[in-house]
């Protein structure tokens, strides 16, 4: 009965623990769920990984001595006779730390971004640089595809099988970047450059630490991609650009 008890208490302590540990990657999912903050807060919460850890095992620490010290098992009998307590909880903080990183996370997080993505659109003003960037290049294409119309087929065509072949210009952004420190760290990224106005479609690979992103140059810059809230001192995350190429894309 009492190595029930003392397995039941284990259990709970390293629950608590293993909760604590996970902040840093569930952190982020809540505030944009219950839409406490923005993606720029999710951000600066993720980095703080190896604090969370550190909280986790500390936490656990001390409730396995003030444990002991109830039982007054603080010497080396003490712990043989409570290793039940300690074993279960060091277990169950490592079952949940890994179950919450690499089963809960990643099934959740893609849920929760792709949800906000869509009911809370986000474009953020750029500096005036990078708006005249933006303007000269948009003036660019509107003079390059005026010229082209002049001397080619309309653009919208079908082929014979009456399938529809137009194709839209669009970007194709090779990014190499720093900062992650896990999967969740990736999904978050992507979210947040998902939410910049032009941006199309983004792909974050944490192993690799690249992240590939299409987007619209007629409606943001590369410059705006790298420059914004997502890669910035306060979220801890940088992006250098690897290449930037034009794809044509079937619409």
């Amino acid at each position: 009965m009492n190595s029930d008890k003392s397995v039941k208490k284990g259990i709970l302590s390293g629950t608590g623990s293993g909760i604590v540990t996970t902040l840093c990657c569930v952190g982020p999912l809540i505030i944009i769920l219950l839409g406490f903050g923005t993606f720029t807060l999710a951000l600066s919460v993720s980095q703080y990984r190896p604090y969370f850890i550190a909280l986790g095992i500390l936490f656990l620490i001390l409730s396995i001595l003030l444990h002991l010290k109830k039982k007054n098992c603080c010497h080396i009998e003490g712990l043989k006779r409570e290793r039940l307590f300690i074993i279960s909880a060091v277990l169950s903080m490592g079952i949940v730390y890994l179950g919450a990183l690499y089963v809960i996370v990643p099934a959740i997080s893609p849920l929760v971004y792709e949800d906000s993505r869509d009911s809370n659109p986000v474009s953020g003003d750029a500096s005036p640089e990078i708006s005249n960037k933006l303007q000269n290049q948009e003036t660019y294409e509107t003079e390059t595809y005026e010229s082209y119309e002049n001397v080619s087929e309309p653009v919208n065509q079908s082929d014979e099988g009456g399938e529809d072949t137009s194709l839209s210009l669009q970007h194709k952004l090779i990014l190499k970047i720093g900062g992650m420190t896990c999967q969740n760290c990736a999904d978050i990224i992507e979210g947040g450059l998902r939410e910049l106005d032009g941006v199309v479609e983004v792909e974050v690979s944490y192993p690799e630490e690249i992240g590939e992103v299409i987007y619209d140059p007629g409606k943001i810059t590369k410059e705006q991609i790298v420059e914004s809230d997502v890669f910035s001192a306060e979220t801890g995350y940088t992006a250098e650009i690897i290449s930037d190429e034009q794809v044509e894309i079937k619409s």
